[in-house]
């Protein structure tokens, strides 16, 4: 189910869409479907990134609790570009913001430069993180507006996938806030 939908998502919004699980230290890359575009990026399966330096990693963070963020700050900020986040302020104003707007924007390239991303996290039923749904592009192509569209729809996919979860373990029903109430 997940590959159709992020296949989909793909050419709703012609954009790179990926699916990136966590591996315990970072997140390493399942599934990934190509923008269709000639300038467009790619990201190799099983290609690993660290949680403090991707839109995806930072949406993981943002679900998690305070003290288990503090462990993975507590491991160390390496800087990857001139715009990773590398102060624990940067990275708890980031986990803030996606908390907030139920979505991770990485407008500057702070993984790989030059590249910008929207990500959402998707739980299990006990509403631990699991994985996350991205959609990257080259930065030439980011607005804000463009960030906020690709952000709801980054968001409903991600509540759709963890829905699924949840209806896959047989978990009770739980209201997820919708991405509507968060934006």
């Amino acid at each position: 189910m997940a590959s159709h939908r992020l296949a989909a998502l793909r050419d709703e919004v012609g954009e790179t869409v990926h699916l990136v699980l966590h591996d315990g230290e970072g997140l390493f890359v399942a599934l990934c479907m190509d923008s269709p575009q000639p300038v467009r990026t790619h990201v190799e399966i099983g290609a690993w990134s660290p949680l403090h330096a991707t839109s995806s990693g930072i949406a993981f963070l943002a679900t998690l609790p305070d003290n288990a963020v503090e462990d993975v700050l507590d491991k160390g900020l390496p800087r990857y570009t001139a715009n990773t986040p590398v102060t624990r302020e940067e990275v708890w104003n980031e986990v803030q913001r996606v908390r907030d707007r139920g979505f991770a924007v990485n407008p500057t390239g702070w993984w790989r430069p030059d590249v910008f991303a929207v990500a959402a996290a998707i739980t299990d039923p006990d509403m631990a993180p699991v994985a996350a749904v991205t959609i990257s592009a080259p930065a030439s192509r980011f607005t804000e507006a463009k960030s906020a569209d690709l952000g709801r729809r980054v968001r409903a996919l991600a509540d759709e996938l963890t829905q699924g979860l949840r209806m896959q373990s047989g978990a009770s029903e739980r209201s997820l806030p919708s991405a509507e109430t968060r934006v």
